[in-house]
């Protein structure tokens, strides 16, 4: 992975290079096919970067090196724009209801078989606060289309973090489901409002508590957090 500056554009962009001759697996470029045919599913949702180029051979290396590039969103992580005062609680909260409503978008997102995706790997650098306070989700390298492949080779390391799903930390990232997503949205929207003492932000705080339950069973849907939101910041 590359990151750098469009040379005509002056667009910030990230080039993903697979270099078929290193790989040990009998279809190396079949791989890098399915991860872009994934990513272009996600094409589809307001919320995640778009494609600049797609997937082709690099001119100099024909069936070795092939590339495909996306824009690097210039915005910043949830993280760092909690710390930033100017980021009211109203703004916090459209925030937060607008990342619910991203994450439902992209789960239901499906391929050609009717399969949805699931991102496996929302952290606080996942997470973006992006113009017009919306959120934009990056960091799908993880992904899964559940019941079929996974983007990522077999043998990388699952996520870690207070933001990861209890199932996903103890059984790795063959347990992560829709569920795991939800409760690492709702965790990481949580930390937002950690200074805040208004009713407003600690009826928020409830809702999203109902996403971080111990159990996927009992954690509430989105369908559910939104409606909830809905109640809480309109009442």
């Amino acid at each position: 992975t590359y990151r750098g500056v469009h040379r005509r554009t002056r667009e910030k962009v990230i080039v993903h290079l697979y270099d078929l001759s290193a790989s040990e697996e009998k279809e190396p470029r079949r791989i890098a096919e399915r991860e872009f045919r994934a990513l272009q599913v996600l094409q589809r949702s307001h919320f995640v970067p778009r494609f600049r180029d797609s997937l082709q051979e690099l001119p100099d290396y024909p069936g070795e090196i092939w590339f495909f590039t996306v824009y690097d969103p210039d915005a910043p992580t949830i993280e760092k724009r909690t710390a930033d005062q100017t980021w009211n609680l109203e703004q916090r909260v459209e925030f937060a209801r607008e990342t619910i409503r991203a994450l439902k978008e992209i789960h239901g997102l499906t391929d050609e078989q009717q399969v949805a995706i699931v991102h496996r790997n929302l952290s606080a650098n996942a997470l973006l606060v992006g113009g017009r306070n919306r959120p934009l989700i990056t960091d799908f390298d993880l992904a899964r289309l559940p019941l079929t492949e996974t983007i990522s080779h077999a043998g990388v390391a699952g996520p870690t973090g207070d933001w990861v799903a209890p199932e996903v930390r103890q059984s790795g990232l063959a347990a992560a489901t829709a569920a795991s997503d939800v409760y690492s949205v709702c965790h990481l929207l949580r930390t937002t409002f950690t200074n805040y003492n208004e009713a407003e932000a600690e009826r928020v705080c409830a809702i999203l508590w109902n996403g971080c339950r111990e159990s996927p069973t009992e954690r509430a849907t989105l369908d559910s957090l939104l409606t909830a939101m809905g109640a809480a910041t309109n009442g």
